[in-house]
């Protein structure tokens, strides 16, 4: 790896990073300062939004009710370089609730980045996540903002294949809303 690769590594990894610090103080404006002005979010349950001040907006509505209190989790995997100002980070990533430091396998997900360098600043253009085919191995906790490996969980529920999900997400709606939230959110 030539040394701007390395250079390049390390600012990529510090956006994901300033991503988990702004969600860990819940602060919509420094998450959302991090996307391009024209970056995408896709997410399960058909979450689209198109632009940094939807996500903006989408961020503080989170962080005012079911999210509030909650942290972005996210340990990258893979870091690819495309070329000099295009990369693309897989990772393990998802929500923490307030209180956990850990959670199972089968509420992980797996992230895909799609950031570009402008200048000499790395920024996200687009990201989506999904709950994976097989459980992630290996253990998750709370994350660790500044030095050493950062493991990470995710919050967001879990949801069976099944036929009759649409009821289950009903019924889930109806005795917690909290939980009906989070498809739409990360």
């Amino acid at each position: 790896m030539t040394d701007t690769a390395v250079i390049d590594e390390k600012a990529i990894r510090e956006v994901l990073n300033g991503i988990r610090a702004a969600w860990t103080a819940n602060d919509a404006d420094a998450f959302a300062d991090l996307y391009t002005a024209d970056a995408v979010v896709v997410l399960p349950g058909g979450t689209y939004k198109k632009g940094r001040e939807e996500i903006r907006a989408h961020m503080k509505a989170g962080y005012a009710g079911p999210m509030k209190g909650t942290q972005g989790v996210d340990e990258p995997e893979q870091v690819r370089i495309i070329s000099g100002d295009a990369a693309i980070v897989i990772s393990k990533a998802g929500i923490l609730l307030p209180g956990e430091t850990e959670l199972p396998p089968k509420r992980l997900r797996r992230a895909t980045w799609v950031l570009s360098k402008r200048g000499d600043k790395w920024a996200i253009e687009a990201y989506t996540n999904s709950p994976p085919a097989d459980p992630i191995p290996g253990p998750m906790a709370r994350p660790r903002l500044a030095g050493g490996p950062s493991p990470f969980s995710v919050a967001i529920p879990h949801f069976e294949r099944t036929p009759d999900l649409p009821a289950k997400l009903a019924s889930s709606a109806a005795t917690n809303p909290r939980r009906n939230f989070f498809p739409r959110f990360w």
